[in-house]
């Protein structure tokens, strides 16, 4: 399997940062709302940004070997 290049790397840990702030934003707001159907639709953003964390940092991690 090939090795990511530098510009590659970057702009995934880019995106990597990008969804860790929107997943921790959306978790907060779950935070603020009390209306509970806006309340579970932040806690599904969350959790999909969370995933999507999750998902990008086993692919650099994978790619990186």
């Amino acid at each position: 399997m090939n090795q990511l290049t530098n510009r590659e790397l970057l702009l995934l840990e880019e995106n990597l940062k990008m969804e860790a702030s929107m997943a921790t934003f959306a978790q907060s707001c779950v935070h603020l709302i009390s209306d509970p159907q806006l309340r579970a639709l932040c806690q599904r953003i969350a959790q999909d940004h969370h995933n999507d964390y999750q998902g990008l940092s086993r692919y650099i991690n994978m790619r990186n070997m």
